[in-house]
């Protein structure tokens, strides 16, 4: 992946930044300026706040809430001069991307400006997602509401991620964290043959804590409409069926 671009995205709480961390210390520039370590994110999110800013004030000048998106959102002339702006800081760099649940809600405008880049999109179980997002929030089990905006949002990050990683195999992979995290070799294997760069199983063994994955214990029971899970376990088995691992 010689001068390549590597974007990691998901849906929040779906290992992320466990993976962005690995790629960062693999040699492939995250960003200078990463934002900082969470309660929630002990290790660093390792997101450019960059992308991060430039992502979540288009999202919340269109939605008024970061965390209710329909769908991506319109972009305008300036915002697409300030994304040519964004990568052209970044272009003295060989190896270099950037980790933002966000981009999912902008897929075709970084495949617009950025051509050749790859992509590597992290998918995890529903209940596990909502369940670590209702924690980090300190949100009680019925919270009805908010936990239906979570997977509602986990139905629109992940439809995007797979429709453009059916339309782009050639420069994306996608992977099942909890195949990530049981078969390490594998990931390591696949990631570095489809990017073309050398990846270590070693560094990632390091690297990787278990208890950093908020959730990774018992699922709480959630209030929340069975209609609603149905669609997203019918979503998240699509999305298994289409992993590369």
């Amino acid at each position: 992946m010689s001068n390549q671009v590597l974007i990691v995205t998901g849906m929040h709480r779906s290992g992320t930044s466990m993976i962005a961390r690995f790629v960062h210390h693999s040699g492939i520039s995250m960003g200078d300026n990463l934002m900082g370590k969470h309660e929630s994110n002990p290790y660093g999110h390792y997101e450019d706040m960059d992308f991060y800013d430039f992502q979540r004030a288009i999202i919340r000048r269109q939605f008024g809430d970061e965390w209710i998106a329909p769908g991506p959102p319109m972009l305008s002339a300036g915002d697409e001069e300030m994304a040519r702006e964004i990568i052209a800081a970044r272009g003295h760099k060989a190896h270099w991307g950037w980790k933002d649940p966000r981009t999912c809600l902008f897929l075709d405008l970084w495949d617009r400006l950025l051509p050749s880049a790859h992509y590597l999109f992290i998918v995890r179980e529903p209940a596990a997602v909502v369940d670590s997002l209702s924690r980090r929030g300190r949100l009680k089990f019925h919270q009805y509401r908010t936990h239906k905006a979570f997977f509602e949002q986990y139905l629109v990050y992940n439809r995007s991620c797979l429709d453009f990683h059916l339309q782009h195999r050639g420069r994306s992979v996608l992977v099942v964290l909890e195949n990530v995290i049981t078969r390490p070799e594998e990931f390591v294997r696949l990631i570095s043959s489809r990017f073309e760069y050398e990846f270590s199983l070693e560094r990632f063994l390091e690297l990787y804590d278990a208890a950093a994955l908020k959730g990774g214990g018992q699922i709480r029971h959630l209030w929340l409409s069975p209609l609603l899970l149905a669609r997203c376990l019918r979503l998240y088995a699509r999305l298994q069926r289409s992993a590369d691992l």
